[in-house]
């Protein structure tokens, strides 16, 4: 990457409730959360994907028991 991820930039390509929650989804999956920056940029698109936080953390609960199950 030439420069880091824009939260604003993916949270517009994502046209519908749906895909927001599937493009977080591809995002808690390729980001482990243990930084501060991670965690950050991982809330900012939350934010800007207008999701809800009880979704937020719904859909890292899915990706932790995912890992668990690995």
């Amino acid at each position: 990457l030439k420069k880091p991820a824009d939260p604003a930039e993916i949270a517009a390509l994502a046209s519908t409730p749906e895909i927001a929650a599937e493009v977080y989804l591809a995002s808690l999956l390729v980001i482990a959360d243990d930084s501060f920056m991670e965690r950050a940029y991982l809330d900012e698109l939350g934010r800007k994907l207008g999701l809800a936080p009880t979704l937020q953390e719904e859909l890292r609960a899915q990706v932790q028991r995912l890992g668990a199950m690995a």
